[in-house]
C-alpha cells in the first residue's frame, strides 16, 4: 500500500527542486523574435531564455517546453493546438 503512495508522490514531485524542469510540458508565449535559435519567453513574472531548432518563430508565437538545456535554458517547439 505504501509503495503505491510513495511511487505516486515521487512521480508527482520529480521536478520539485528543479525549477527549469518543472516547466516541461507547459505552454508560453515568446516575447521576442527567435534569433539564432534563441529568444525569451515570459514565464510567470520573469523572462526565461528559450531555444528551438525552428528559427522562424516570432514574437507572440506559443511554444511548448520540451526539455531543459544546461539547467537554465528551456528547450521549446512551436505549439499548435490539436
Amino acid at each position: 500500500m505504501f509503495d503505491k503512495i510513495l511511487k505516486k508522490n515521487s512521480e508527482k514531485n520529480k521536478n520539485l527542486n528543479d525549477i527549469a524542469g518543472s516547466h516541461i510540458g507547459k505552454i508560453y508565449q515568446l516575447s521576442q523574435d527567435m534569433v539564432d535559435g534563441r529568444a525569451k519567453a515570459k514565464v510567470g513574472d520573469s523572462f526565461w531564455l528559450v531555444e528551438s531548432k525552428n528559427e522562424n518563430l516570432k514574437k507572440g508565437d506559443k511554444v511548448k517546453v520540451t526539455g531543459v538545456i544546461d539547467g537554465v535554458i528551456l528547450e521549446v517547439e512551436k505549439y499548435e493546438k490539436k
